[in-house]
């Protein structure tokens, strides 16, 4: 390849506990999507092609292992959600980059929050006139558009506040239930992917407010550090003939090993 690409990487991704968990193959696999993807984060993956190259076999299992962080669009292809957010940030109208990433979003038919594309005389590029854009409202309307109720029940089932539902709410009703100017064909559909893509504002906030990677894992090192001291120091003052029934240090130390086995899942260790 004359023009290899070149791509962000998060460098603190061996500290998160989800990459930890992952085997090492799967490890292996991941990292060979990531490189291998298309800008919008789709890939039609060549297994035997990924097996050669990683030097591992690749099986279904190792695909299952990657859980919600790659999804099956209609085209039977695979989409990594998160990737446009992570490599882009927010798309823009006015960047020529944003530009082909929002066509390749609309190429593969993706649920992903885009701004309409447009040329000087206000026609959406794609051939959306600007009275296709009506027409495709007017039946967005015909279907009836979901109540604020319908989309506060959508988002308590998928697990996100009440604040993102009344969010996205409104801004549907401020755009004519469309996304990137084209109408969304199914709004709960719509919710999943965007939440499945780290898109709505309440994920926006953990995110700025989560410490990183490796500061969580110095925490929970010396909290660790800590438990185990203490352990020690419980078991060094054993009594001769054991603690008595309901001793306080005895109860102490079963909770300490429980605290224990939580921290070194956190960590990723084996116990």
């Amino acid at each position: 390849m004359d023009n290899p690409l070149k791509r962000f990487t998060n460098t603190e991704k061996w500290n998160d506990p989800w990459f930890r968990a992952l085997s090492p193959t799967t490890k292996l696999l991941w990292l060979w999507l990531v490189d291998h993807c298309d800008n919008a984060g789709v890939i039609d993956p060549d297994s035997a092609l990924a097996a050669f190259q990683i030097g591992s076999g690749i099986e279904e299992k190792h695909f299952v292992e990657l859980g919600d962080r790659i999804t099956t669009i209609p085209n039977k292809k695979l989409w990594i959600p998160k990737f446009i957010r992570f490599q882009f940030g927010d798309l823009m109208a006015s960047s020529q980059v944003h530009c082909s990433i929002i066509k390749l979003i609309k190429s593969h038919s993706l649920d992903y929050p885009i701004p309409s594309i447009s040329d000087n005389n206000g026609t959406v590029k794609g051939g959306d006139t600007p009275k296709d854009k009506d027409k495709d409202k007017e039946k967005v309307k015909a279907k009836g558009l979901a109540s604020l109720e319908e989309v506060r029940l959508c988002c308590q089932k998928v697990g996100l506040p009440l604040s993102d539902a009344d969010w996205f709410w409104n801004k549907c009703e401020g755009n004519g239930w469309t996304n990137g100017g084209r109408p969304i064909r199914s709004w709960p559909h719509t919710i999943a992917a965007w939440k499945s893509a780290g898109y709505m504002p309440s994920q926006k906030q953990q995110q700025a407010a989560r410490p990183s990677g490796n500061a969580e894992l110095i925490h929970n090192q010396k909290a660790l550090d800590r438990v185990e001291a203490r352990i020690k120091q419980i078991r060094d003052s054993k009594p001769i003939n054991g603690w008595p029934k309901g001793d306080p240090e005895l109860k102490e130390l079963q909770e300490l090993k429980v605290e224990r086995a939580r921290l070194i899942g956190l960590l990723g260790y084996k116990a």
